[in-house]
């Protein structure tokens, strides 16, 4: 295992590297906690979300009576920016977001009747939202549904067909029904299960990908007990997206496998080292199958191609979460980049960091088109901890809440959280 020692660095890096934390590092300091933070009474949580959330609801029947949001205003103590300028778009906020570090945002797949947004969290909770756009610039939302759950869920995924699938520090992931609130387990793994992706989009077979921090990854039948084949990639996996079918790719700390589904087999492998130095955090596939992205504990984005040859000019590298320190020039203060999400139709992508702020960029330039300021509180920028694309590529979901890239020591209880929709403005995305 790998660990950066800043002080080991000169004085004059020490600043710029002081916020780069190792993916492993910090999944081993999540452990840490899962005895004390992570496993507490369901009282601490319940206070708040029982008056938001249906203990059940039927499948494209959301709401309930309990209420839709359609303003920018956050929860307390979060400062929205669309209230301080207003030449940056306006942000919707959902109502009732988990009580405790959010790990994950899932956007149901575009074959879903309606367009839900699923947010996984510290919290032992997963929480369902409909969301609709009735003009490009406005969004509605409406909690509707929630599960508790026995210990922290990390991810979570849906089907077109009204259920939900999750996973987290049980070892386990679970099949949520949304029609019927009916739960049931379908997957397991030696350590906590850390990705979750089910998939069926008439190219691959009907299947539940899992991924786990015991470096197994498992493809289940649903209608077996036990996984119809695994593959050991021999390191926690951190990040997966298997939503360009066959093509599924897999991120360790330090190699990104791509994964062909039809065959069942590895298409290729990726080493990190040549384009990033520090370890790997979120994965992105390109949707013509052409590349991917990766993001890094280092603030970076990288773009690799599959077939070098093919695209040789695809390859790149540029600093989407990095601050130059001033005065001082070449020096940047690096936050990581904890999500990468890549648009279904246009040559653009979207990060987001520890450093609060959400950028699109544009792949055939290699420039950054729009950036949305961090939000603040108590002088310091709230980490962007998760976020997402919307299938359609209209909306871009994002969490603000602790992402733990200063560990335990940078945990603050009263820091808010949100969970908030920003509509993609076409002018952002390349012609």
């Amino acid at each position: 295992m790998f660990f950066l020692n800043s002080l080991s660095l000169p004085p004059l890096l020490r600043i710029s590297f002081e916020r780069v934390e190792n993916t492993h590092t910090q999944n081993h300091r999540r452990k840490e906690i899962i005895g004390s933070t992570c496993v507490r009474s369901k009282t601490d949580y319940t206070e708040h979300t029982k008056s938001t959330f249906a203990s059940s609801t039927m499948f494209g029947r959301p709401g309930n009576g309990f209420g839709s949001t359609g303003g920018a205003g956050g929860p307390a103590g979060v400062s929205n920016t669309t209230t301080n300028n207003t030449n940056i778009p306006r942000t919707f906020d959902l109502e009732g977001p988990p009580e405790d570090c959010i790990s994950r945002l899932r956007w149901s797949p575009l074959s879903c009747p309606i367009e839900l947004l699923g947010v996984s969290s510290w919290d032992k909770t997963v929480r369902v939202y409909q969301v609709q756009q009735p003009q490009p610039d406005q969004v509605q939302s409406n909690p509707m549904a929630m599960q508790r759950h026995s210990l922290p869920v990390l991810d979570l995924s849906f089907s077109s067909d009204g259920r939900a699938f999750y996973g987290g520090c049980c070892k386990t992931a679970v099949e949520w029904n949304l029609t019927t609130n009916q739960t049931r387990q379908v997957a397991a793994h030696d350590l906590p299960v850390s990705c979750v992706e089910y998939v069926n989009n008439g190219v691959a077979q009907e299947m539940l990908i899992t991924c786990g921090w015991d470096g197994k990854v498992r493809f289940w039948d649903l209608r077996q007990q036990a996984p119809v084949k695994e593959e050991n990639l021999g390191a926690p996996i951190h990040s997966m997206d298997a939503s360009t079918s066959p093509m599924a790719t897999f991120a360790t700390g330090r190699k990104i496998t791509v994964y062909n589904l039809q065959s069942m087999s590895k298409f290729s492998e990726v080493e990190s080292h040549s384009m990033v130095k520090y370890g790997l955090r979120a994965v992105a596939n390109l949707k013509n199958h052409t590349g991917l992205l990766m993001g890094s504990s280092e603030g970076r984005v990288a773009l690799v191609p599959l077939n070098a040859q093919a695209t040789p000019n695809l390859s790149c590298c540029f600093k989407a979460h990095c601050i130059e320190n001033a005065p001082a020039k070449n020096h940047f203060t690096m936050f990581p980049t904890n999500f990468v999400s890549a648009h279904p139709e246009a040559a653009a992508a979207v990060s987001g960091g520890a450093d609060g702020a959400v950028r699109v960029w544009n792949l055939s330039t290699k420039s950054r088109t729009f950036e949305l300021p961090a939000r603040q509180h108590n002088g310091q920028a709230v980490p962007c901890s998760a976020g997402a694309l919307s299938a359609r590529g209209t909306m871009i979901g994002f969490a603000l809440s602790y992402d733990w890239s200063m560990g335990k020591e940078g945990y603050d209880r009263s820091q808010p959280r949100a969970v908030s929709i920003l509509p993609v403005n076409p002018a952002w995305l390349p012609k």
